[in-house]
């Protein structure tokens, strides 16, 4: 459930506006899942080598990694993780987002196609703010 920032930002901003948005709860995300062939296809372009595991096997090997680390990102975004890995597998979304998607519509706000393009911006910011390591290329 890639879902860019600058989409949330607006939404945050749009959904705010609207008089009918008072007391209301909005779950923004995107509820269309990039599946995940797509990105190990994407992380593989931009030049990291990705070696396939079933997703309780990727979690636990996450999971050793966030633990080495409590002060580091990784160990902060342990429990987001653990939900997206649980969901994204299956294509399940765990979230109801039809009162979000009416309300965005209303302030002619629309989700943006998740694309490799969008996925390479994401990743050359985390290269750039030090958070990955540089792909061999």
């Amino acid at each position: 459930m890639l879902t860019p920032v600058d989409f949330v930002s607006r939404a945050i901003v749009g959904l705010s506006a609207l008089d009918s948005s008072p007391g209301r709860t909005y779950h923004v995300f995107n509820p269309h899942p990039t599946p995940v062939s797509d990105l190990i296809a994407w992380l593989d372009r931009y030049g990291y080598r990705i070696e396939k595991a079933s997703p309780p096997e990727w979690m636990s090997a996450f999971s050793t990694l966030a633990s080495r680390s409590p002060d580091q990102p990784l160990h902060t975004m342990a429990g987001m993780v653990e939900s997206f890995v649980e969901h994204h597998h299956d294509g399940s979304v765990p979230y109801r987002c039809g009162t979000t998607a009416e309300a965005l519509r209303q302030a002619g706000i629309a989700l943006p196609t998740v694309d490799e393009g969008v996925f390479a911006k994401s990743l050359d910011y985390l290269v750039d703010a030090g958070v990955l390591e540089r792909p061999f290329r």
